[in-house]
């Protein structure tokens, strides 16, 4: 199976925590549909969904690192 965004580095989910837990001052960005990121989402999350992204409709900070899930 091909990834859709193979340039772009994956973490693991153990690895975020660890970094928001330390105070780092990542990005965490739920691109689900907003029901699902009301449902549940990681706390500090931001809803912006994926189609939001993929039609650059968002300008997301440069300047750190966004973990998206």
């Amino acid at each position: 199976m091909s990834m859709p965004f193979p340039e772009v580095p994956r973490v693991d989910p153990d690895e975020v925590k660890r970094r928001l837990d330390a105070g780092e001052q990542i990005i965490v960005v739920d691109i689900r549909k907003p029901e699902a990121y009301e449902a549940h989402h990681i706390a500090g999350a931001r809803s912006i969904p994926l189609a939001m992204i993929l039609e650059e409709q968002v300008d997301l900070p440069r300047d750190r690192d966004l973990v998206f899930y």
